[in-house]
């Protein structure tokens, strides 16, 4: 839409020879800038949980108009999880709040997004840039803490506290080489969201 509105002036003003100019050097070259953004989303199609495929989504889609490198991995068709949809949705998008604002400070900013189905689970991770300043894990995942001044800090604790309500989910975090990584690992089995 804000490229068609950028159209728009030359248009009004009948200004046939800066549109293509315009056109040539701005919009054709930024093409590939689109097919390249469009085919790391691609594989969302796999994904038929609309809640979750929405979130995800608008999610990576603000955080590639920072300049954020998206890759997006969903090899099979996911239709369900065995936990409901709106907790689902909560955990994924807390995971996903805290892996763009984490990488806004970064060189080479890069949000990986996957969910692979393993044998008897499926297995959802978000890797992230991280700057060498980021606290250990011990002190992000306290509840209250935060880099964002005070009354922030609960992201994490209510993560934590969501996965804990279902046996059939665990959380492995780690940070390694300027890279946060969070992997949830969803057992098959129980109620189907």
């Amino acid at each position: 839409m804000n490229i068609l509105l950028s159209l728009e002036g030359f248009i009004q003003d009948n200004n046939l020879h800066s549109l293509k100019e315009y056109f040539y050097s701005t919009i054709k070259t930024s093409n590939n800038i689109f097919d390249k953004n469009l085919l790391n989303l691609s594989q969302l199609s796999n994904l038929e949980i609309l809640e979750l495929k929405g979130l995800i989504t608008g999610k990576l889609m603000d955080a590639m108009q920072n300049k954020v490198q998206i890759t997006v991995e969903i090899p099979e068709q996911i239709n369900s999880f065995p936990i409901p949809s709106l907790d689902l949705v909560r955990v994924i998008g807390i995971i996903l709040d805290n892996a763009i604002e984490a990488t806004v400070n970064t060189n080479n900013s890069f949000i990986r997004f996957a969910i692979i189905p393993i044998k008897n689970s499926q297995l959802v991770i978000v890797s992230n840039s991280c700057t060498n300043s980021t606290p250990p894990l011990h002190k992000i995942k306290k509840n209250g803490y935060s880099t964002k001044g005070d009354n922030r800090g609960i992201g994490l604790s209510n993560l934590d506290d969501l996965i804990a309500k279902y046996p059939i989910v665990s959380l492995d975090t780690k940070i390694e080489n300027n890279c946060f990584t969070q992997k949830i690992c969803i057992k098959n089995g129980g109620q189907h969201a």
